[in-house]
């Protein structure tokens, strides 16, 4: 995977060294001789990753992580500090500052390159996900997004057959976090598909399973693949961290687990998790918006189309029946003449709201234009068409709409036209049987069902 990493060092040594690692796996590598340097070339050129020293001079390494991750623009690339110092608690300074991964010169170079694939893989899916959100918000689809900080109590298994070990761990984040504790692979994977849960930590060091395994089972689990993983390795075992973050492991602690270590790298990753769920409802929701009629909330022409074109191919493969049925709202030129467009306006959305009552699960309903409304209906012949028809037709004109307050009421009729899909049929063919029988509905008294003639 080829990507930008920018290199920051006051020593041209270690940069130079660095460069000749990282530029021997061809990735394109950058370098700053400082802090300030470093926040200037990440906000002008936004590399993919950033290796980041700590002792330099002016502003030291973990002032700049905290504003690149304070800094919305560049906040979701990765940052891996690489340092001399090894103290237990400079690994907790560095990830409090919001590294993503802490390694001690001499830095092995099996766990740094593992260390970058499984990090670049996550800001991918991230970057791809954020220029769909961009995208939607440049067609005004979405709002802006603010991303949530995690949940008050993240749900978190603890898959381990140690259990002093895992009581520890759930000693240490029982505080903060719902726990559960797993000892087994078919229970850890039910727990984690399942369950909804924001993390997972799992033990390298088990004897009992497999933990690798489990890796490989979560991530190939379309309902867990984003989850974050935790691995619990012993020191010196890089051969098994480096095969557990090509699996996509998240992040790692070594046994015997220091608290605060354990409890930031919890929190980081919990918080990256809502964060990319957040990010997945938002473009949900953008979907959904570029799917739907602002006025009535029912899909658009364009869904409906499309909808409709798939059906027909399914319906003619399998030789079952298709309906169509078209609504259209009588003498709704007189209604906006005489109570104007806002009082027209409330009458397309009750009628809409009706319509998608009374209709069936199965069928889509939408929005054609104007004042029309279609109703797709897979699998469904003439007569079940025209009976949910003529509920519709009922529900419509039994009873007047208020558009205004509760002593302003119109009553209301329509149209509907049912139409069965015919051999050959295409979207133009079906929709234009289904358009006439609509206007013979009209032109011999409107408030009725008329079905179409193949």
């Amino acid at each position: 995977m080829s990507a930008r990493i920018l290199v920051v060092d006051d020593q041209p040594l270690n940069i130079r060294l660095m460069e000749a690692k990282l530029g021997g796996e061809y990735y394109d590598v950058r370098s700053a001789g400082g802090g300030e340097a470093a926040l200037r070339t990440m906000a002008e050129d936004q590399p993919d990753l950033t290796v980041l020293d700590i002792m330099m001079p002016g502003i030291d390494g973990f002032e700049v992580c905290r504003r690149i991750k304070a800094d919305p623009t560049i906040q979701h690339i990765p940052v891996v500090m690489a340092t001399a110092l090894d103290a237990p608690e400079q690994r907790v300074r560095g990830l409090d500052a919001g590294a993503d991964d802490f390694l001690t010169r001499p830095v092995d170079d099996l766990a740094l390159f593992a260390r970058i694939r499984s990090l670049l893989r996550w800001k991918q899916t991230h970057d791809e996900l954020r220029t769909r959100l961009v995208t939607s918000r440049e067609f005004d689809l979405l709002d802006v997004v603010v991303v949530g900080e995690a949940s008050a109590r993240p749900r978190t298994a603890i898959v381990s057959d140690f259990s002093i070990e895992a009581d520890d761990i759930a000693r240490i984040l029982g505080p903060q976090y719902d726990v559960t504790i797993v000892e087994d692979v078919p229970q850890a994977t039910s727990v984690v598909t399942e369950s909804m849960c924001d993390l997972a930590i799992v033990s390298l060091v088990s004897t009992t399973f497999d933990g690798l395994r489990l890796y490989s089972s979560i991530r190939s689990n379309p309902a867990s693949r984003q989850v974050p993983i935790i691995a619990i390795i012993e020191e010196g075992d890089r051969a098994r961290l480096a095969k557990a973050l090509n699996l996509g492991v998240s992040d790692y602690v070594v046994a015997p687990i220091e608290a605060n270590e354990l409890t930031v790298r919890v929190r980081n990753q919990a918080r990256r998790y809502r964060a990319h769920s957040r990010l997945c409802a938002d473009y949900e929701r953008s979907l959904s918006a570029a799917a739907s009629d602002v006025l009535t909330e029912l899909y658009g022409r364009r869904c409906l189309l499309s909808h409709l074109a798939r059906h027909l191919a399914v319906s003619a493969a399998e030789d079952k029946p298709l309906a169509v049925v078209m609504v259209d709202v009588d003498h709704f030129k007189a209604i906006n003449d005489r109570h104007g467009h806002l009082c027209g306006d409330r009458v397309l959305q009750e009628i809409a709201r009706r319509i998608e009552h009374e209709v069936r699960v199965t069928d889509l309903a939408a929005r054609y234009g104007g004042e029309e409304f279609t109703v797709v209906m897979p699998a469904t012949d003439e007569p079940t068409a025209s009976a949910v028809a003529e509920r519709v037709c009922n529900a419509i004109h039994a009873r007047a709409i208020v558009v205004k307050d509760p002593r302003v009421t119109l009553p209301v009729t329509v149209s509907i036209s049912v139409a069965i899909r015919a051999k050959g049929d295409d979207v133009e063919a079906i929709l234009d049987r289904a358009d006439k029988a609509l206007y013979r509905a009209k032109s011999v008294g409107r408030n009725r069902v008329v079905a179409a003639t193949a």
